[in-house]
């Protein structure tokens, strides 16, 4: 199982574990609900399962919980297990709508609606950090965790406000506080992540497109290395392709079918013999 769905799967446990933390009782249909997405949810974190199946468990749930929604739409709980699973299907648009509708459900002064709301502007943070992972720019990265914080800052201050006019009610409010806050936390650790591995991807292209004398000595070594690599690996499989195994005439024949772009250097090519060397550094 990759780590995409791990992070998923540990965001829908969290969320679950805390709504079952809260000091109200469940109705039957809100037990009801838990049982059937719990169910999926196991499912889906079966490392056994492909992707394709693992994406007519998702389907299964959507259904289920907009029957839920049917027979009792006002129940908040179905909307969030509908939100979760459209994030699963990488559909976030209707995720936050639905996430919307909690927030204008639950705007009642009861115990209930504090937790629904809170679980709710979590998602709605997590809807930003999940996008993070199809993203390939810094700059993508930081408006995403940007508006992620903004939620859970507002609704933080949305909570505090509360303090002073709910005290009845202090013990629960902090309860979500706090919880809001390690979403926080948890938010800057995931851009953090993935701020990692755009640094790596960032580098590792700088490594393949750079003018090597733009490089220093060091990265100019690790390049040609890493360029070596993947120009051979091309030229073998592109060996393999072709009928007869012919070779290439010369390495531009590899771009764009085996390789995107041809990996700039002083490249000493043999078609006789496929060996490809530097000028440079023949012994790499």
């Amino acid at each position: 199982m990759n780590l995409f769905k791990i992070i998923c799967t540990g965001i829908f446990f969290i969320i679950f574990l805390y709504i079952r933390g809260l000091s109200y009782e469940f109705s039957d249909t809100e037990r009801k609900i838990i049982e059937v997405t719990t169910e999926y949810r196991l499912q889906m974190i079966d490392s056994d399962k492909s992707e394709d199946e693992r994406d007519k468990i998702i389907d299964a749930l959507i259904k289920e919980c907009k029957l839920f929604i049917e027979k009792y739409p006002d129940h908040s709980l179905a909307y969030i297990e509908l939100a979760t699973a459209y994030q699963d299907k990488k559909d976030y648009k209707m995720a936050e709508e639905l996430l919307e509708k909690v927030l204008d459900l639950e705007k009642g002064e009861t115990a209930k609606s504090l937790k629904f709301r809170a679980v709710s502007y979590k998602n709605l943070a997590f809807n930003y950090t999940r996008k993070t992972y199809d993203i390939s720019k810094l700059e993508e990265l930081e408006n995403l965790i940007s508006k992620a914080d903004d939620i859970i800052e507002k609704a933080i201050d949305e909570f505090k406000e509360r303090l002073q006019k709910q005290p009845e009610l202090i013990r629960e409010i902090e309860k979500n506080i706090d919880s809001l806050k390690e979403a926080k936390d948890y938010i800057s650790e995931e851009a953090e992540y993935v701020k990692q591995k755009l640094a790596e991807k960032a580098s590792k292209k700088r490594l393949l497109k750079t003018n090597l004398q733009e490089l220093t000595a060091e990265e100019r070594i690790e390049a040609i290395e890493k360029r070596l690599l993947k120009i051979r690996q091309a030229l073998a499989i592109f060996y393999s392709d072709v009928d007869f195994k012919r070779t290439p005439d010369s390495l531009g024949e590899l771009v764009p079918e085996y390789l995107d772009f041809l990996p700039p250097g002083d490249w000493d090519y043999d078609p006789e013999t496929l060996e490809i060397k530097s000028k440079s550094h023949p012994d790499l």
